[in-house]
């Protein structure tokens, strides 16, 4: 996040976000949905994914079915949130129930799609 360095109080915060963020959603996502949506990430390059969902399913076809939901989410939460519906929301909660762990998936991903966009900004 170096275009926060002039500005120390944001600069803390964020870090601090990203601390809590990386540590919260580790108790929800497995350690190979995490790798799976920060390399999507990564690679973004800030456009759609496209139309449909048929990005999604080709990006989580190597995770079990009890992962595809949470993984599923972050992405769509990362890069392309408007295509987030109420089956996407449902599924999640199938296998993740409670509120703590959507806002943590969701909070997780939309941070680390703004990290993202940060790296593109000079400081």
């Amino acid at each position: 996040m170096a275009w926060a360095s002039s500005l120390p109080a944001v600069a803390a915060a964020n870090a601090r976000l990203a601390y809590v963020t990386d540590d919260l959603v580790s108790d929800v996502l497995s350690a190979a949905t995490v790798e799976l949506v920060e390399k999507r990430i990564a690679g973004w390059e800030g456009g759609s994914p496209g139309f449909g969902k048929a990005w999604l399913t080709q990006a989580c076809s190597d995770l079990d079915a009890q992962e595809t939901p949470t993984a599923r989410l972050a992405l769509l939460t990362a890069l392309a949130s408007h295509q987030v519906t109420d089956e996407d929301v449902d599924a999640f909660r199938s296998v993740q129930p409670g509120d703590a762990a959507l806002v943590t998936v969701v909070a997780w991903a939309a941070f680390g799609a703004a990290r993202r966009i940060g790296t593109w900004l000079t400081p």
